[in-house]
């Protein structure tokens, strides 16, 4: 992994980082405030402060994969990343992100209505990679939801008072906490908090920009993003509860038709009928901001998000209730044998 990743990285960085400004060095011409900044900081114009970044970047992301391979190595069957340990990924990598967009930008750009829009739908182009890669680290398999519904349900039906006393309140508040930090339970409550650690981070820059122009759209754009997330999270969710034994496959194969589908029919619509229902369309996928950029009615933003949260909604019900079916199902032997 040195010689094949850390290396190559660790080169391509310098090259955008030191190496792009190094006549400077020598001719004395300054770079003024076009050079790389991360939170303000002159990166780009340090050889101290440029290689410091870089190996503290890559230093973060060496504990992050250590995290991983030690969890495996003690665990092989668990998944590659706790959901502890996702929260933590989650804020290093947005305000790594974030801080090469807090910086000193040339004022002109400002004027430009589009800075702040082209700003936000690179980070959340950055971000569903991210989210998709931790989905699949996260989401657990068939085998285990089995396990973990078994056992809430063996647990549930020991509970003989009502769901209005202290023990009942007490189970309630052990499925949350279960939910947010247990290893064998599903990952969408995860994926939820680790949205909601990404709208913590990002929607104050957002909002607090300088510049003022369609903010809203960019808002709405970027809620649109996080629905989305949500969405593909819980369809791999579901698909991983699968019997077959290629459910992996079918649960990769079902988040790629989720984010191609939307796009082909749109694409078909426009270019064979010339419909206005292709921008609606794409608002239900990640070109959604090219959508936004050309302009839609205010409406079809506010429809596409309501429509998210229903579909996120019935999802999250049909995961349930499949949970409580084989959780019942798996459970009965082990109550017979406690009656």
């Amino acid at each position: 992994m040195t010689a094949f990743v850390f290396i190559p990285n660790y080169i391509f960085w310098n090259l955008f980082s030191v190496w792009v400004d190094f006549p400077q060095y020598i001719i004395g011409e300054g770079s003024g405030t076009d050079s790389l900044q991360w939170f303000y900081l002159p990166i780009g114009q340090s050889f101290i402060l440029s290689h410091g970044f870089t190996l503290t970047a890559l230093g973060v992301g060496i504990y992050w994969i250590w995290q991983a391979l030690d969890r495996c190595f003690h665990s092989p069957g668990a998944t590659l990343l706790s959901k502890r340990q996702s929260y933590g990924l989650m804020v290093s990598f947005q305000v790594l992100m974030l801080g090469f967009f807090m910086r000193d930008w040339d004022y002109g750009y400002y004027d430009d209505s589009q800075f702040l829009f082209a700003q936000v739908a690179m980070i959340s182009s950055a971000n569903l990679v991210l989210f998709l890669v931790l989905i699949a680290m996260l989401s657990t398999h068939r085998q285990t939801l089995l396990d973990w519904a078994r056992y809430r349900h063996f647990e549930n039906s020991l509970q003989i008072t009502s769901s209005k006393t202290a023990a009942g309140n007490k189970q309630r508040l052990s499925v949350w906490q279960d939910l947010v930090w247990g290893e064998r339970s599903p990952a969408v409550m995860a994926i939820a908090i680790n949205l909601l650690i990404t709208a913590a981070i990002l929607l104050p820059w957002i909002i607090l920009h300088p510049q003022d122009l369609e903010k809203w759209t960019v808002v709405v754009g970027f809620v649109i993003s996080l629905n989305l997330v949500a969405i593909y999270a819980s369809i791999a969710q579901l698909t991983l509860m699968m019997k077959n034994q290629r459910r992996g496959w079918w649960a990769t194969s079902a988040v790629m038709l989720a984010i191609m589908l939307p796009v082909i029919a749109g694409t078909i619509l426009f270019v064979e009928f010339r419909s206005g229902m292709a921008t609606g369309l794409l608002l239900f996928s990640p070109l959604h901001w090219f959508s936004l950029a050309h302009g839609v009615p205010a409406f079809m933003p506010l429809l596409a998000i309501v429509g998210q949260w229903g579909a996120i909604a019935l999802l999250n019900a049909q995961l349930a209730k499949n949970l409580k079916r084989v959780g019942a199902s798996e459970s009965k032997p082990l109550l017979a044998g406690v009656k």
